[in-house]
């Protein structure tokens, strides 16, 4: 089997594992570990075996170069902290930048009330996550778009 390509851009705008994995930043550790689970069934090598499916290789490629190192961070407490503190670090940095031009998004948040905020949060990630990897040729986008929600 030749080894599927992954752009390098992909590697560096796919750092967040929350975006990766498609979950809240508040996910507990059940949490993770069942999305992990989720993904596994879905993109594991495995699932291929049987089939000439094209997209074996990308499936694969993504689950062991993407997913399986972002829910190795989160499963860690300490490296899971730290993996907040950056995107805390990011969304305090993209505030600061573009408070003028702030998304769509950011402003309607931003009017909105702390409990309706966290709602339409959760809402979204899970909106976003459901769709995440049913095409492995959207999931990047998909997933840049995850990410900008994580640092609204």
């Amino acid at each position: 089997m030749s080894q599927t390509f992954l752009p390098p851009e992909w590697f560096k705008q796919l750092c967040d594992p929350y975006a990766v994995l498609g979950i809240s930043v508040s996910a507990d550790d059940r949490q993770i570990f069942k999305r992990y689970h989720t993904l596994a069934k879905l993109l594991h090598p495995d699932r291929y075996a049987k089939s000439c499916n094209p997209d074996q290789e990308l499936a694969t490629a993504i689950f062991s170069h993407l997913i399986n190192p972002a829910y190795e961070q989160l499963k860690n407490r300490h490296k899971r902290l730290i993996a907040i503190a950056m995107l805390r670090s990011d969304a305090r940095v993209l505030k600061q930048q573009a408070l003028c031009g702030q998304s769509a998004i950011g402003k309607e948040i931003i009017e909105m009330s702390a409990p309706q905020a966290e709602l339409f949060y959760e809402e979204a990630i899970a909106s976003y996550a459901e769709a995440q990897y049913k095409s492995l040729h959207q999931f990047y986008q998909i997933t840049q778009q995850i990410r900008a929600l994580l640092k609204e």
